[in-house]
């Protein structure tokens, strides 16, 4: 995605109605992949087979070799010393939603092509910090006492930063160097940064992108409001505590976030104080596997 000549170089107060007509009308605006479109349909029809779903994955090499890499991991794999080595085996080991969740993380940064070697490095480390923020994000849900679905806890944090790629394509020489700055500047707020540089911050530009999308209603509530003061519901919540602990951890890029208040989101979504520790280890143990996920430039 790039903008015409005449759109590269545009005054800060008239970005913010750039990037939304850009991303309302501008022709080389990426479509939902249709990968991700057709498993979404698949996985959500309760008449789907296994089989159908098999070969729908299958017409995407890129895609299959991957979810066979993840498959194999010891993090996310079966335990066994089995290999797996069919698209089958993964839908059932992992289930219709698993793989679904799976899919979208393989294919949805990949509809941001670049040649540019720094923003490829840049993307893959958003990628790599949107993975860690799903996962962990799932994790939450599952051992919170709030009603959270795991599943969409995944979506949400795996989606959760898209307006930065955004950015990142609509301006890649500014954006770039705003992140590079920001990786040591921890106390700086990259919202208000992004906002005086661009008019308009990465949680609008990805509530536009998801918007473009059909997204569902609580991942564009998410993708808005990670950075809120305060969490509209649970879902948000898990989201802006696994950001907040992922940021902790130290995977991403610098800059403070509103999300920050760790011992807050632990009250709000019902765990203790020490979770925090909890849940940085299992980032620990995670972040080996992750990596392998997110491919290098």
């Amino acid at each position: 995605m790039r903008l015409p000549a005449n759109h590269q170089e545009t005054s800060a107060t008239t970005r913010r109605s750039t990037i939304r007509k850009l991303l309302q009308d501008y022709e080389e605006i990426p479509t939902v992949p249709s990968l991700v479109e057709t498993v979404t349909t698949l996985t959500e029809d309760v008449n789907s087979s296994i089989d159908a779903l098999e070969q729908v994955i299958k017409t995407d090499p890129s895609c299959v070799a991957r979810l066979l890499q993840m498959a194999n991991t010891a993090f996310y794999g079966s335990g066994t010393n089995r290999m797996v080595t069919s698209v089958r085996r993964v839908i059932l080991m992992f289930g219709f939603n698993a793989v679904k969740n799976l899919t979208l993380n393989l294919t949805t940064f990949d509809c941001f092509q670049t040649k540019n070697t720094e923003e490829i490095a840049t993307v893959q480390t958003l990628r790599l910090h949107s993975l860690a923020v799903a996962t962990l994000a799932q994790r939450i849900a599952k051992t919170s006492p709030r009603d959270i679905d795991d599943d969409l806890a995944f979506c949400a944090g795996l989606l959760h930063d898209i307006g930065r790629v955004v950015l990142l394509h609509l301006f890649p020489q500014e954006y770039h160097r705003m992140l590079t700055q920001m990786a040591g500047e921890p106390d700086v707020d990259m919202s208000k940064v992004e906002f005086d540089t661009f008019e308009v911050t990465h949680a609008v530009a990805g509530q536009w992108l998801g918007e473009h999308w059909h997204f569902p209603a609580p991942i564009l509530q998410v993708i808005a409001t990670h950075h809120s003061t305060h969490a509209a519901n649970p879902l948000v919540a898990t989201v802006m505590l696994a950001n907040a602990l992922v940021h902790k951890y130290g995977v991403g890029f610098g800059g403070t976030t509103r999300s920050s208040n760790i011992s807050g989101l632990l009250r709000l979504l019902g765990l203790p104080p020490r979770h925090a520790e909890v849940y940085l280890r299992y980032l620990d143990e995670a972040l080996p596997h992750l990596l392998e996920l997110a491919p290098s430039p």
